[in-house]
């Protein structure tokens, strides 16, 4: 793939994480953001893929920064919540 195609790489890396393969949605991910593709969806999916390998700091972490770039990320204020709430329990 093109290095510069900043959306296809977080393309793919959605389409890997939907397909379970981790390592490899979260190597694409990361290859978007230094790409420059919209920063708040690639770390929404970055959290997603840390969530699904049970890191859920670094989920936290990714959602924190998404919501940086993008307050009104229903997605991923709605996901912090929940994940939050769940370390208070």
């Amino acid at each position: 793939m093109a290095p510069d195609l900043a959306t296809a790489w977080l393309q793919r890396g959605a389409l890997r994480y939907e397909r379970g393969a981790l390592p490899q949605a979260q190597a694409d991910l990361q290859q978007a953001l230094t790409r420059g593709a919209p920063a708040a969806q690639a770390h929404y999916d970055l959290a997603l893929v840390a969530r699904a390998q049970s890191d859920a700091s670094a989920a936290r972490n990714h959602l924190r920064k998404a919501l940086a770039h993008h307050p009104d990320h229903a997605e991923a204020r709605a996901l912090l919540a929940r994940l939050t709430a769940q370390t208070e329990e």
